[in-house]
């Protein structure tokens, strides 16, 4: 079954080396009961555990039905463990933070077996040791007999062919001891091959082979009586750890300092929680100004000047003024001409001086639709008095900024007078010759006094009828540059895009919602790129956090994963539970920084609107937090934890597990 052909196991000290077993050539039987007995330092618990899978020999071969030992991966070797070999040891190894039944159902875990019949298969071999009753005790609260019952119902759990028991009576009395040792008896009689290392002697009487070691080496092999071996059941055992149980086990090992995971978590959530104010301010900024754009322009216009810019914008006086194209009323039949056009309207560009009682105020209309097509929202924004009824009356609505500087602090009262606008000029081509002229206009609405983005507004045909009379000049050529800007409208907005191609190659300029859209949606998506990283830095410094948690819980552990190797768990195992333990740490930190910016974003919201109102300024100033913000940030932390808990995880899984079971 098992066979040692030539093995030494060298150390190599500062000033020598060290034979701790020199050259030794052994077989053991299937369902012996070998009792290895020797002095401390004679070798004993070396050849144990290479026996065991935990360590390997510096020459020679040890073959497990004819498979290598010394030539075996360590994953190959973690699985030979929790199929093969039940440990069972001096000092117990239980993990006091468990009871006694989650220790045995551990090692099921590194087995693959379900949580079903993991309870059910710890239960059972809680039973045949006797401590069924005291299943859910934690190690503390049981003698030290009980807890090497304990021990060996965890060798136990997996149905192993060979137990493997180091000094089992060590720390136990005589009477205790003799009751252990009569348990592992009946465990050879039950087919089970055993191989016990001891100092003492009196327990050679339960052995059928007893083997004396001295200095490393084998100084006496004596068969004391045949094995009686009842047919044992061999059983494959092909699962490992699950995911599942991995993130059970590393949850579990979080809660068992909870002040420290708290804190470590708070940190990641304060650098969520940056993240997620900074971002949700670039995309509040963004949602306002989409807001804004969509109270003016709507998704099936297209704008059309005279210059057709072949790149973003371009500076006034770079202008080609001999490419510029002439826009005016002959203009505006064609477009209408133009397939898929439902209309098309010109826009009036001039400035202006309103007065009212003595006092003026400048006035730009740039922007105006007729009524048909005039938004809602935009009608929405008079708060006092009422929006044009007609695109030909002789009409004004004003802001309310305007409405204060010709001395109405009470917006109301200015509703019905009338105000003259004079000393013109031109806004699109500031050299084109105007006519000065004064036109009186009735104030019949005022907007609200937090819309300052919005300025004066004249009924659509009525701002065509000023521009054509103050530019009579230019509007008697016959090619003019009569207006700034022409709006089309297409019947469908998604011919929006083939229209404006058409548009495009008859040599003008043409825009639409969308350009904008994405040009502003560039700008601010890089803004928010920037706020992010900006915020991923307090993320970072927190993760610094994390990899301190995780370092000081390896110190603390080094025993227990000593233990959980010692029982079959891999270095993946090892290293996935702890992994697991920093994922859980972003997970927790990362759902608490959302809230925590959730409630930060509307908190300096509140403040800066508060300011702003009270100084008589827009507001407008809005946090907008997307979901996907919200997910992003959350799955972002958990990574981040998982990022800084990968060195430490890789640290505990490559502790050698006979040094980590020295820990004390």
């Amino acid at each position: 079954m098992i066979e040692f052909k030539s093995v030494s196991k060298i150390y190599k000290l500062e000033d020598r080396d060290l034979n701790a077993l020199d050259n030794i050539n052994l077989k053991i039987n299937k369902g012996e009961f070998v009792v290895i007995l020797g002095q401390s330092g004679s070798g004993k618990s070396t050849l144990l555990n290479i026996l065991s899978g935990m360590d390997h020999p510096s020459k020679g071969s040890v073959l497990f039905n004819g498979n290598n030992l010394a030539k075996m991966k360590l994953d190959e070797l973690a699985f030979y463990r929790r199929s093969n070999i039940g440990m069972v040891f001096q000092k117990f190894n239980l993990i006091n933070s468990s009871n006694i039944r989650d220790n045995v159902i551990l090692a099921l875990k590194f087995s693959g077996s379900n949580k079903e019949n993991q309870k059910k298969a710890a239960d059972k071999t809680l039973g045949s040791v006797g401590l069924l009753q005291r299943a859910k005790s934690v190690p503390a609260k049981l003698s030290g007999g009980q807890q090497q019952r304990a021990a060996i119902a965890r060798a136990l759990a997996n149905d192993p062919e060979i137990i493997v028991c180091d000094e089992p009576t060590g720390s136990l009395d005589s009477q205790t001891g003799r009751e252990v040792i009569e348990m592992i008896k009946e465990l050879s009689r039950q087919g089970k091959t055993v191989v016990m290392a001891t100092h003492n002697k009196d327990y050679a009487f339960y052995a059928d082979r007893i083997i004396e070691m001295a200095d490393g080496k084998i100084i006496s092999d004596k068969a004391i009586k045949q094995s009686s071996v009842k047919n044992a059941e061999n059983k494959s055992k092909n699962g490992s750890l699950s995911f599942l149980d991995a993130s059970f086990i590393g949850f579990k090992n979080l809660m068992r300092r909870k002040l420290r995971f708290l804190l470590t978590s708070f940190g990641i959530a304060i650098g969520s929680a940056s993240i997620i104010v900074l971002v949700s301010f670039g995309a509040g900024l963004q949602k306002t100004n989409s807001d804004l754009m969509k109270d003016f322009v709507q998704l099936e216009e297209i704008f059309v000047s005279g210059t057709n810019y072949d790149s973003g914008i371009t500076a006034v006086n770079v202008i080609d003024a001999s490419k510029e194209k002439p826009l005016n009323d002959k203009t505006v039949s064609e477009f209408k001409k133009l397939s898929g056009v439902k209309d098309a309207y010109a826009q009036a560009n001039f400035s202006a001086e309103a007065a009212l009682n003595g006092k003026t105020a400048r006035f730009y209309n740039s922007k105006s639709s007729p009524l048909e097509y005039a938004q809602k929202s935009v009608k929405e924004k008079i708060k006092y008095g009422s929006y044009f009824v007609s695109d030909e009356e002789n009409s004004i609505v004003i802001p309310y900024e305007m409405a204060k500087i010709f001395g109405y602090s009470e917006a109301d009262q200015i509703i019905g007078q009338e105000a003259v606008l004079q000393k013109f000029g031109g806004l699109s081509n500031p050299d084109t010759p105007v006519e000065q002229k004064e036109f009186k206009l009735k104030i019949i609405g005022v907007i609200g006094e937090k819309d300052k983005m919005i300025g004066a507004m004249l009924p659509y045909k009525t701002g065509l009828r000023i521009n054509n009379e103050i530019f009579a000049k230019e509007a008697a050529k016959e090619d003019s540059f009569l207006y700034g800007e022409i709006v089309v409208r297409a019947a469908d907005p998604k011919k929006v895009g083939e229209i404006k191609n058409k548009i495009v190659e008859m040599g003008y300029g043409a825009n639409s919602f969308e350009d904008m859209a994405k040009s502003l949606g560039g700008i601010f998506s890089i803004m928010q790129i920037v706020l992010g990283v900006i915020g991923s830095v307090a993320l970072a410094v927190a993760s610094l956090g994390v990899i301190n948690t995780m370092l000081m819980a390896i110190l603390e552990r080094t025993k227990e994963i000593g233990i959980m190797k010692a029982i079959g768990a891999r270095n993946k195992d090892v290293r996935r539970i702890f992994l697991f333990e920093s994922g859980y740490i972003g997970l927790f930190g990362g759902i608490a920084g959302v809230i925590f910016g959730l409630i930060a974003s509307k908190i300096v919201e509140v403040i800066v609107s508060f300011y702003l109102q009270n100084n008589g300024e827009a507001d407008l100033l809005s946090f907008y937090v997307p979901p996907y913000l919200m997910l992003f940030v959350v799955l972002f932390s958990i990574g981040v934890s998982i990022a800084a808990g990968y060195i430490p995880s890789r640290r505990a899984s490559r502790l050698d597990p006979v040094v980590a079971l020295r820990d004390e």
